[in-house]
Order: C-alpha cells, then structure tokens, then sequence
C-alpha cells in the first residue's frame, strides 16, 4: 500500500502532460524523515478480522566504488523503505502511545534526526542549525530594549497607547487610525512622532549620556533617516565642509576613517553649541597644540564664529585619536591618496566627483535646497555681517563727549 511512494525515486512524479495535478505522499514528512507517530495516524486493518497494520520505517545501505581523482572510494548509499506488521488492537493502541510519548519528548534529540537535510552536498543537522542560531542572537539587548519598551508604554495616556498598537501592532497606516480614534491624520502624524521620540529617548538613554547628548544623537538619527532636520543643524555642518579647503577634508576623514563618524562628530558638536546654555567658547592657544594653531590662523579666513568654534574642537578630537591608536602622522599617506583614485576610477569618477559623493551622503542638490530654505527663514544671514565702525580713541571719545555738553 502507497510503496511507490517511498522507492529510492524521487518522493514526487508528475502525470502525463495534459494532467496537471501534482501527486503528493499521503504522509507527513518532518526533518526529512517519516516517524512511526506520523506514519500511524490512522488506524488501517488487515486482511486477517482484529489485526491492524502498524507502519514503521527501515533503512540500510549497499555500497559502490567510486573515482574520486585519482584514486577509488567505496561510498555507501542510504535506502530508506517502509515496513508494517499486523498486530492486534490492543497492541496497536500500546505502540502507538509509546511513539506519542517519544515524538513529543525526544523529537529534537539527535537520535532522532537520523535523516538530516541535504543542503548543497551537505547533511546539515537542523538541530545544531537552530541553536547555532540562538547563540548568535543578542538576547541581552533584546530583553533590555523590551524591558525598556514596556515601561514607556506604561506611562502613556489610553489614546495615545491605542495610537501605538494600532501602528505597530495592527499595521495601520494614519488615514485608518485617525478614522477609528476620530481625529485628524494631522493629530495622529504628531502624537506619532512624539511617542517614537519619547521610546528613542529612552531607549539612549544608558545613564551616562546628558539630556543634550541624547536629543542630539536623536537629531543625528532623524537626519540620516530623513535627510533633514529642524534644527537645521546640517547646513552649518556643510557650511563648515564646503568653506574648508579640500586638503583637510582629506585629513579629516583620513584620521576620523571615513566620512560617517566626521558628519557624526560635526553635526553633535554644532547641536551642542546651539543649545546647550553652559557651552563654554573655546579659545584657539588654550585649547590646540602648536600644529593645529597654525593650520588654524592659516584657515581662519572665511569662517563665522560657530565654524571656528567647529574647526577647534575637530582638531582636539583628531589629536585624540592619534594619541589613542598611535597614529605616527596626522596627514593623509600616499597610500591612501591613491586608494581614492581608485576607487573614483572604479566608478569612472574624478577624485572631485568622488570626494562630493563622499561628503554628501544625502546628496548635493538636497544640501542645496536646505540651504536655500534656511536662508529663506533667516534672510538676516543672507549677505555676510558688516564690518565693525572703526574705533577711536579714548581721548577723542572724551574730546567729543565734553563737546556735546
């Protein structure tokens, strides 16, 4: 009964062309294998009045030479057919509670995943796939990040806990949640981003952040999503970039290896120094080294208040990491001048093309409109500050003072 189903063929055959219907085996296969509990679900009588059969599966082996190179390998191949007895009802009932038992117990054990998968030539045990797997998993981030989570929840008010589920866990788009609460998508659109703020903020949070570090990289991680930020904290950092010469664009994302961690460093560094009421401005001969106070008089011109502010603590920052890793000079080497012609070759850029693609990772016309919308909201920073009055002297600001009484 059903043996053709369990030759050394393959498991499916198709019929004739002009019928389409795929022939299936009437048993459950599990890890590649057929378990007596699978194979005895049903209960099927013999010929012979009060015996049943009792299905169960054996396997044996018949070797062959094989070339492999030079040289002859026995291989031994693997037949697996299917077997029953007749037994009676009662011991029917006994072997098929057994076979319950050790399915359900014992399943998992290597014992019984006698057939393992064949992947790519491979037998793979599916049970050391699946713990393998675990131990990569970060289960103490996860948990933490959950724990986390929970108590954010907690602290929300009924509406916008429904607004939440409704995103996150029913995956409804605004237009459906603002219908369902009755308010607007303008409403859900803001209760949205407050309570995504509120879950990141948290979530930084590890307790050795300040409130001003935390809302900056907040800020930051807007920005790489979107490409924006309301702080417009992007377009004094590229204002910075554009108005430095191209050699300490180079030095920079030499030093700080790659331009990620420099746009990273620049954009909270500026965040701080817009917000943070105790900044403290940082004077060029006390805070840099001798090297970096001469490429800063030699830099100088050009920039406003806030790029130098910028210039100075971009400098301590790379004087900090060649003193960490020991970097032997603060310069681009040869070696990686030439590794960026490269890679602008590979891509059939200039190294001017490939340095702009490097340095805009949002892309250059959507710098180009920030900018454009920043000096739209602030016109006052259009055209560069005038030049101060010329002073004069104590003795003529007295002179003219007693003159006017």
């Amino acid at each position: 009964m059903n043996d053709e189903y369990y030759s050394d063929d393959k498991v499916f055959r198709f019929r004739p062309t002009h019928i389409k219907k795929q022939k299936k085996p009437p048993f459950v296969r599990e890890f590649g294998y057929y378990s007596p509990y699978l194979l005895n679900r049903r209960l099927v009588p013999c010929e012979r009045e009060g015996y049943y059969h009792y299905y169960y599966m054996e396997s044996y082996f018949t070797s062959h030479t094989q070339k492999v190179g030079d040289k002859y390998v026995k291989v031994y191949d693997e037949h697996v057919s299917k077997k029953s007895v007749e037994v009676t009802l009662e011991q029917w009932n006994k072997l098929c509670e057994k076979d319950k038992e050790d399915f359900k117990v014992n399943r998992f054990e290597e014992q019984q995943l006698e057939f393992n998968i064949s992947k790519e030539g491979r037998l793979i045990n599916p049970f050391y796939v699946v713990m393998s797997e675990r131990d990569r998993f970060d289960h103490e981030k996860f948990w933490i990040n959950a724990l986390d989570l929970e108590r954010v929840l907690n602290g929300l008010s009924d509406e916008d806990l429904d607004i939440y589920i409704y995103s996150a866990e029913k995956h409804l788009n605004q237009k459906q949640i603002a219908a369902i609460i009755g308010r607007s998508e303008a409403y859900i659109s803001r209760r949205m981003r407050i309570i995504e703020d509120k879950i990141e903020y948290d979530m930084l949070d590890n307790g050795d952040r300040s409130d001003i570090e935390i809302r900056a990289l907040m800020e930051y991680n807007r920005f790489m999503r979107t490409g924006k930020c309301d702080s417009f904290t992007d377009v004094y950092v590229y204002d910075f970039l554009l108005t430095i010469p191209n050699e300490m664009q180079m030095r920079y994302i030499f030093i700080l290896r790659g331009q990620e961690r420099l746009i990273k460093f620049c954009f909270l560094a500026v965040y701080t120094m817009l917000h943070d009421k105790n900044y403290v401005k940082k004077l060029p001969k006390e805070s840099l080294s001798k090297y970096s106070y001469q490429l800063y008089k030699k830099h100088i011109a050009g920039l406003t208040d806030r790029a130098k502010q910028l210039f100075m603590a971009l400098e301590e920052e790379v004087e900090r990491v060649v003193r960490k890793f020991g970097l032997k000079d603060s310069k681009p080497s040869e070696g990686f001048y030439k590794a960026i012609e490269k890679a602008a070759q590979a891509r059939g850029m200039t190294v001017a093309e490939y340095r702009d693609s490097v340095l805009f990772p949002h892309a250059r016309q959507r710098i180009i409109d920030r900018f454009k919308k920043f000096i739209t909201i602030h016109p006052e920073l259009k055209a560069p500050f005038k030049p101060p009055v010329k002073r004069t002297n104590t003795v003529t600001r007295n002179f003219v003072a007693r003159k006017n009484k």
